[in-house]
Order: C-alpha cells, then sequence, then structure tokens
C-alpha cells in the first residue's frame, strides 16, 4: 500500500509521517525541530492546507501526517 492510499484508509495517529521531500511548499509559517513548516504544500497536481499539529486539532477525513508531525487536509 502507497503511503497516500494509507492516508486516506487509515486514522492519522496510525499513517506514516510523510517526508516533506515529496512536496513541494509555500507560505513558509515556521520551523519545527529544525524542519519547515509550510501553509500549503504541493506534490504534483494536489494542494494541500495545513491544519495544524497532530494532536493539537481535529483530524479530518482523508488528510495527511507530513514530518515533523502536522496535519494537512486537501484542497479543492
Amino acid at each position: 500500500m502507497t503511503p497516500h492510499a494509507a492516508a486516506m484508509l487509515l486514522p492519522a495517529s496510525q499513517r506514516p509521517l510523510l517526508p516533506l521531500d515529496a512536496f513541494r511548499g509555500q507560505d513558509l509559517m515556521f520551523y519545527q525541530t529544525g524542519s519547515p513548516v509550510y501553509r500549503t504544500l504541493v506534490a504534483r497536481n494536489t494542494r494541500w492546507q495545513l491544519l495544524g499539529e497532530q494532536g493539537k486539532v481535529a483530524e479530518e477525513p482523508g488528510c495527511i501526517r507530513v514530518y515533523p508531525g502536522y496535519l494537512y487536509s486537501r484542497q479543492c
């Protein structure tokens, strides 16, 4: 199962952390543990909007978890 397929089927707490290298970040917000956290991530033709830190925001269906532990939801 690919990480993107797992992201659609598993709760965020069980999803793998996707590497930030798989995305192009837009609108740098801050750094967490030396890694940038962006407002928007782009991968191929899909845009992902930052929800917040895992455990501090409500999880939405179909969201992904990106290193260092932030949840992103797909933008329409």
